[in-house]
């Protein structure tokens, strides 16, 4: 008998009700090439996007929760849990109460009191490491309430609804992707332009160019959102949405792409580094749909574009989400982001990420301060200003730093900010490197 261990660390994703999810993947999708032109899955008799357990296998699986906030509750959207949460809130154990099945991923939701407060972390470095394990870190946890006020931005925009129908998205992928494309047709806004795309190995759109929004209109999308199916053969997305960046946007209305995929592709770099080029005129909300979505394509895209991802697992509140990303890309959002630390100039901070991402509401916002040639031993005291632009507005919050120093053995908020790092690198025009 052997025994296998793998450890790692993993950032929680914080859901649009504020909910911080654990995920533990049990679905892998095969990524399509379209050099290759088929699934890049070896020796598999499955059907794309199908879970194929042949193996007779058991799962156990426990966890215990601790943070800096009170814990109000822990539940599974999929599974029953046994939970026990101690006295004074600050932790919870929890287990399976149940046979886990292979047909999702294992999650489960954890809602904490005032998650809205900053939170400042100081984690000691390993002096006989290299690099930055060896550096003392500094971590800052922001969960902001950017609620909109009155001066919401105008509501015109031009939507653009990109749907996967490549032959990874059959049966259930293409039934959420359907529904998720009605929830949003009906969501849209009176006085923007739409259009709706389908992909597979070739593309259509439902009109020339796009049209405005309009009973006419919206029965010829919800016509077609009625037929579609997953029938359009490999997913590749690069050539529909560089016919999308050709076109010119109309004037007065901000082009938003909204990506409805599995992200089952593997020239995800190229994807992402055309999101990024375009990302002046363009925001894509990407709609990561089913188990096993591709983390990588959903994410960074998101990312390199401004604009937002979701992912909508098989058994999600979808409707929820849903409505939260059409009204994430109506709503203003934090921009021109820039930070200070005031700590003892004896410190030399390399910060991480070089660059502040933007912020929409019910997004986080997670930045590291490297402290160079540093000893924290006893702590740090000091502030942290935030600074950023908001509905046309200046904004700022300052935190006040006075923190004891915490030390782990495996570093775990170091190699999280190592992945921040890679990231830098990887959106760098001259760096190949991707997941």
């Amino acid at each position: 008998m052997a025994l296998l261990t793998i450890s790692y660390v993993v950032e929680l994703s914080v859901e649009t009700d504020g909910k911080v999810r654990f995920t533990l993947p049990t679905v892998l999708t095969p990524r399509y090439s379209p050099v290759v032109g088929h699934y890049v899955e070896p020796g598999s008799e499955s059907s794309p996007g199908q879970v194929d357990i042949r193996t007779p296998c058991r799962f156990t699986f426990s966890a215990a929760v601790s943070g800096c906030y009170n814990i109000k509750s822990v539940s599974s959207p999929n599974d029953k849990l046994n939970v026990n949460v101690n006295e004074d809130k600050s932790s919870a154990s929890i287990d399976l109460a149940e046979e886990f099945k292979f047909d999702h991923d294992l999650s489960f939701d954890i809602i904490y009191d005032n998650i809205n407060e900053p939170e400042i972390i100081l984690e000691l470095g390993n002096k006989e490491k290299d690099g930055l394990l060896k550096e003392d870190l500094l971590m800052l946890n922001f969960y902001p309430d950017l609620k909109q006020g009155e001066d919401t931005e105008d509501s015109k925009r031009e939507f653009i609804f990109v749907i996967d129908r490549s032959g990874s998205m059959s049966n259930v992928r293409i039934k959420k992707a359907k529904e998720t494309l009605l929830l949003l047709l009906k969501s849209l806004p009176v006085g923007c332009l739409f259009n709706v795309v389908s992909f597979g190995s070739n593309f259509s759109t439902l009109f020339e160019q796009s049209e405005e929004y309009s009973e006419k209109t919206l029965d010829q999308a919800l016509s077609l959102q009625a037929q579609m199916d997953a029938d359009m053969g490999g997913t590749e997305i690069l050539r529909p949405l560089q016919q999308i960046y050709s076109k010119n946007c109309k004037q007065g209305y901000p082009r938003q792409i909204f990506l409805l995929t599995d992200g089952g592709v593997s020239n995800t770099e190229e994807v992402i580094k055309l999101a990024k080029k375009n990302n002046g005129n363009t925001r894509v909300f990407t709609f990561g749909i089913g188990d096993g979505a591709s983390t990588s394509l959903i994410k960074n895209v998101a990312k390199a574009s401004n604009g937002k991802a979701i992912f909508i697992k098989d058994k999600d509140n979808m409707q929820e989400k849903v409505i939260t990303a059409m009204k994430g890309s109506l709503d203003n959002c934090l921009s021109e982001v820039s930070r200070h630390w005031d700590i003892p100039k004896c410190f030399t901070i390399t910060d991480i990420p070089k660059e502040p991402p933007v912020i929409f509401h019910g997004d986080k916002l997670v930045l590291f301060a490297l402290l160079k040639s540093s000893d924290a031993k006893s702590g740090i005291s000091g502030s942290f200003k935030l600074k950023g632009r908001f509905g046309g507005k200046n904004i700022s919050h300052k935190v006040k730093i006075e923190i004891p120093s915490s030390s782990h053995n495996d570093l775990p908020l170091h190699r999280v900010a190592a992945k921040y790092q890679i990231k830098d690198l990887e959106n760098d025009d001259d760096c190949k490197l991707y997941e």
